[in-house]
């Protein structure tokens, strides 16, 4: 009897270590390796046998691997039951997790292009007891440019490159600038060529009724656009392969996997990597083009006439406040400095403009053209054509007097709008991504970007160029200290 007892111990602890248990795979890419603590069973789909015994330390590490993707990982850590079990596992591309500073450069998305022409035959649908189908390209029938556009920026966040999605306070410019710092690099794909075929399979070898393999290739060419130079920086091909298992339906399934990997691979190309972790310190000077050093900008020392009241002052300054009209429909707002008229606005008012004109206060209209500009601080300038500009003196050392009354004159929102003041208190002086900003309760709207924060004898003590845009938050914008912008210019102002 106790023999019999101790056999039946044996026979039910041999059951649970040896016994065989069945888990199914199948994986999107297909054909994925199936790992078991290290070990390769099959690739995917198949069937995995395993037993407890082969456990280390009661776990089972389960790992899927395909090149080009992140390894999926699962454990088991108790004993399953001994039921056959089915998984379909689903991999991502590889994307490298790098750190940047919170300075690296700011990277968007700007299109998808495709070269293949509609209704071109890009590959077949293979029946194993039908006539071969061809598989047509239909421009119509991909996805939308916005959904190429997200997946981007879904990639992008996920290796940590700085993009307007990481923002969360906005610019108040056109509804494609509203980033707190300007994207310097514009990124487009355009699609050369693709071929995708699909084969029937036997039906002993179909899974979970997907009936057919396939493999979809496409050549992608990558550009990349540098905002502060105004050219092409990066041109890359990738050649991503995606294999898959389905139904013998239409290939459009496979766009956006394939796509997917094609970005992954460029994420992965050193050069790329080594253009985006950049610090963005780019600034340009275009005074002299042939000179690669930063030429100074010289402005005589210029002074403002006693004022009687804050209303005489206002009525003085307006003749040096303008409307900065760019050429794409957009505008903002500018300070006269010098009566050679040389124009303070923020970068992104003019940034990419092929034409600016500028309107002043009696409704006159001339042209302009950038002389100089610092990309990473969003400040420029630009020069009126003529001579004899009313202008505005600079003041270097009120941005540190919290508390004085400053304005503020501008054109929010409408052209209609143009020469509005708006009156308030320097808040503070704040550090924003390691750059230092006067803020203002000042009423500051779309448009007002690039004015001038004065103080009460007229005197500019920054330009404006950022609110907090929040449901919750009201009051709060922001302006480069004048300082900072003749530093980063390299305005030199000649003393009388």
């Amino acid at each position: 009897m106790k023999n019999t007892f101790l056999l039946l111990i044996i026979i039910f602890f041999c059951q649970n270590v040896y016994s065989q248990y069945y888990y199914t795979y199948s994986s999107t890419p297909d054909s994925a390796n199936i790992y078991m603590n290290g070990v390769f069973k099959c690739q995917a789909p198949c069937k995995v046998k395993f037993n407890w015994k082969e456990a280390i330390d009661d776990k089972i590490l389960i790992e899927l691997k395909v090149d080009g993707y992140e390894v999926l990982k699962d454990s088991l850590i108790e004993r399953p039951k001994r039921i056959p079990k089915i998984i379909k596992a689903t991999l991502t591309p590889a994307i490298p997790k790098i750190e940047f500073d919170s300075n690296s450069v700011m990277v968007v998305f700007d299109r998808f292009i495709s070269d293949v022409e509609n209704n071109k035959i890009i590959g077949h649908k293979k029946s194993l007891k039908k006539d071969n189908e061809d598989i047509i390209w239909k421009s119509a029938s991909i996805p939308d440019e916005e959904t190429f556009a997200k997946k981007f920026y879904d990639y992008l966040q996920e290796a940590g490159i700085q993009n307007p999605f990481t923002e969360n306070k906005k610019l108040f410019s056109d509804p494609d600038k509203n980033f707190k710092r300007r994207p310097r690099y514009v990124i487009g794909v355009r699609l050369i060529d693709i071929e995708t075929n699909l084969y029937e399979i036997q039906k002993k070898y179909v899974v979970f009724g997907q009936n057919a393999v396939g493999i979809t290739k496409m050549k992608l060419e990558w550009q990349v656009f540098d905002r502060s130079t105004g050219k092409v920086a990066l041109k890359k091909l990738t050649e991503p392969i995606y294999k898959y298992r389905q139904g013998m339906y239409y290939f459009i399934a496979t766009i956006m996997p394939t796509f997917e990997l094609g970005i992954s691979q460029l994420f992965h190309d050193p050069e790329f990597i080594n253009m985006v972790s950049k610090s963005d310190d780019v600034s340009g000077l275009l005074i002299n083009k042939d000179d690669s050093t930063k030429k100074s900008i010289v402005l005589d020392e210029i002074t403002n006439p006693a004022f009687e009241d804050l209303s005489k002052m206002i009525q003085y300054a307006n003749s040096s406040c303008v409307t900065i009209i760019s050429g794409d429909g957009g505008h903002g707002s500018g300070v006269i400095i010098n009566d050679k008229g040389y124009v303070l606005t923020a970068y992104h008012v003019v940034d990419g403009a092929q034409k600016i004109e500028v309107k002043f206060s009696n409704g006159m209209k001339l042209q302009a053209k950038l002389i100089a500009y610092d990309f990473p601080n969003d400040i420029a300038i630009i020069d009126i054509t003529g001579e004899g500009y009313q202008a505005l003196p600079i003041n270097t050392t009120d941005g540190n007097n919290i508390g004085i009354n400053v304005l503020t004159i501008g054109t929010p929102y409408e052209l209609e709008l143009g020469q509005s003041v708006a009156k308030g208190i320097l808040s503070g002086k704040r550090k924003r991504d390691n750059n230092i900003f006067l803020q203002t309760d000042v009423a500051v709207s779309p448009g007002n970007s690039g004015g001038p924060l004065l103080n009460e004898k007229g005197e500019i003590i920054g330009i404006i160029q950022e609110k907090i845009a929040h449901k919750d938050v009201e009051g709060i914008g922001f302006a480069i200290p004048m300082d900072r912008a003749i530093e980063v210019l390299n305005i030199e102002i000649k003393q009388k």
